[in-house]
């Protein structure tokens, strides 16, 4: 499951700019956010699962969030975290 996460949390890395952001837009303009697509997912895969977006920091001309993943796999518990700019 680590592999699938990382590869949906890597789509909302922007290159140009260095940082993750909780959205996405395609090629359409249509928008993706971090957390439906990894709760989908999960709820594919059947696993128990915490996908949680929280207010880390707020400023004036700069905010970030902190994605939580944690889930059971194998009877271990797994987690996630990356720090989500806003700008």
């Amino acid at each position: 499951m680590r592999e699938i996460i990382e590869a949906i949390i890597e789509k909302y890395y922007r290159k140009e700019d260095e940082y993750y952001s909780r959205y996405y837009y395609d090629e359409n303009d249509k928008e993706f956010k971090v957390d439906a697509e990894l709760k989908e997912a999960f709820e594919k895969s059947g696993l128990q699962y915490s996908v949680t977006v929280e207010e880390c920091y707020s400023s004036c001309g700069y905010d970030c969030d902190m994605l939580i993943v944690a889930w059971v796999e194998n009877g271990k518990l797994e987690t996630d975290n990356t720090l989500l700019e806003c700008m």
